[in-house]
């Protein structure tokens, strides 16, 4: 029973690291396009917007805390990706 829960697991996160390296790769053009534009990496009205609308999704979910957490998370990470590109 655990070994296959641990495996459905494992699928999982074979994924969820799909979807991130292609989350990964479409900020990497935004802060690329940050710098073309001169624009600041931080743009809370965005990230709050993306929260906002995850909250909605999730409002029946027992694991919303949990999930934008997480997306905080991946915001902190992608700004940090984009610092690369924008000064």
């Amino acid at each position: 029973m655990l070994d296959q829960l641990r495996k459905e697991l494992n699928d999982l996160d074979e994924t969820l690291i799909e979807l991130l390296e292609k989350r990964f790769k479409v900020t990497e053009q935004v802060g690329a396009f940050k710098q073309r534009e001169n624009m600041v990496v931080l743009q809370p009205e965005r990230e709050a917007e993306i929260i906002e609308r995850i909250a909605e999704t999730l409002a029946e979910s027992e694991y919303s805390t949990y999930i934008i957490e997480i997306y905080r998370s991946i915001f902190e990470q992608s700004r940090s990706q984009q610092s690369k590109y924008v000064k």
